[in-house]
Parts: structure tokens; C-alpha cells; sequence
């Protein structure tokens, strides 16, 4: 796991932002990204653009992040839907 990754803000609306030098840097094939409820149920996967994930598609509550670089597992950090 890497410890640098931040998400901000932690309770958003629509957009979600991932901050990281290590997934910004050019030396990583791709990043990606899966939400899951706190019940585990995953609710969207993707790949992860301009370093933002929008998700005004999901219900107002608690998920966890789950954010690969590489097909690596590298994050995992909870925030609130508002």
C-alpha cells in the first residue's frame, strides 16, 4: 500500500479527486479504480481520469475506494457520498 494517496474531499457531492505524485508520475501503465459499499457490494469500476471520479450516479452514503495502479492494489480509503 502506498501512504501518499489522498481523496478529496471526503464528503463530495458529485466529484471525487485522487491526489498522488505516484500515480501522476509517467513511469505506471494505467490506474484504475472500484467502490464498494460497506456491505462489499461493488458499485462502479473503472479507469481513473484526470485523476477525478465522478460519481453523481451514486446513493448518498459510505463507500470504500479501492485504487489500483498497474493492476497493483495500492490504496483503499473510505468517504461519504453526500
Amino acid at each position: 500500500m502506498i501512504d501518499n494517496i489522498k481523496i478529496y474531499p471526503k464528503s463530495f457531492r458529485d466529484i471525487l479527486f485522487v491526489d498522488s505524485k505516484i500515480i501522476d508520475s509517467k513511469k505506471y501503465n494505467s490506474a484504475a479504480y472500484e467502490i464498494y459499499t460497506l456491505n462489499g457490494e461493488i458499485v462502479s469500476k473503472n479507469t481513473l481520469n484526470n485523476n477525478s471520479i465522478n460519481l453523481t450516479n451514486l446513493s448518498k452514503s459510505v463507500y470504500i475506494l479501492k485504487l489500483f495502479v498497474d493492476k497493483q492494489l495500492v490504496s483503499i480509503q473510505k468517504f461519504i457520498k453526500k
